[in-house]
């Protein structure tokens, strides 16, 4: 549907809000505020791309009843209501964008498991979340270790999608600052998907398979031979989201 214009919307919005004489009793007020209404409705800007629920916000109906004994509405309310009739896009990429592709939209969501790293036994969270107008998905990955609380570790990986012979790329940073940061190439597999990140001794290579709740991560380190060396696992199951943290 055509959005109308504010010229074809501004005789709606002066019968509506215009000054008039004080009604005689109250039977009158009504019945002028019922006609406001129409007439703010039957100019079409009622469906101007503010979906279907607004003819009965509250806030709308609301400022049309306190039109009463001729006062105009406040010219502050008026903007505001004027911008709410606006359309409003949805969140979305630039266009032509690469989407994020499905395996890894998977990972959508929050996770808890335990797991080991190079032998040791730990605790690890997931949380997930698109962002940049959902162009990107991005993991921040908490653990620490079973034996000892304080021994923890932290990582924030963003992944993408993009049209080159490997169409996951992927972005690794954690706590052990810029120096270590790398990235990331990738394709999808029949259960997630695969990514290697490439460090001077060797890439590691990080399997993520899904199925239902249930999430496995594994982590290698491929050296030039492409002999593989387990590095990591992890065993997780798909929980509830907690409210995000204050930054």
């Amino acid at each position: 549907m055509a959005t109308p214009t504010a010229s074809a919307c501004s005789p709606a919005w002066s019968r509506a809000f215009s000054p008039a004489p004080d009604p005689p009793d109250r039977d009158h007020k009504k019945a002028r505020r019922a006609s406001a209404r129409r007439a703010f409705f039957s100019s079409g800007c009622g469906d101007a791309g503010i979906g279907p629920d607004l003819h009965h916000s509250p806030f709308v109906l609301h400022e049309m009843d306190n039109h009463q004994g001729g006062s105009m509405i406040s010219q502050s309310r008026a903007q505001l209501m004027a911008l709410l009739l606006l359309p409003t896009a949805a969140q979305a990429a630039e266009s032509g964008t690469i989407a994020v592709p499905e395996a890894v939209l998977a990972l959508n969501g929050c996770w808890q498991g335990e797991g080991n790293v190079m032998g040791k036994p730990v605790r690890v969270s997931i949380r997930s979340q698109p962002i940049a107008l959902d162009a990107m998905l991005a993991l921040d990955v908490e653990s620490s270790a079973l034996a000892d609380p304080k021994d923890r570790y932290a990582a924030h990986l963003i992944f993408g999608g993009t049209k080159k012979s490997h169409p996951i790329i992927g972005f690794w940073a954690d706590s052990f600052g810029g120096a270590f940061t790398a990235l990331g190439e990738g394709e999808s597999q029949p259960d997630g998907f695969d990514i290697g990140y490439a460090y001077p001794d060797a890439t590691f290579v990080n399997r993520w398979r899904i199925k239902g709740a249930q999430l496995t991560w594994s982590i290698v380190a491929r050296d030039e031979a492409n002999a593989e060396k387990p590095f990591a696992s992890y065993s997780l199951h798909k929980v509830a989201c907690a409210p995000a943290k204050a930054p």
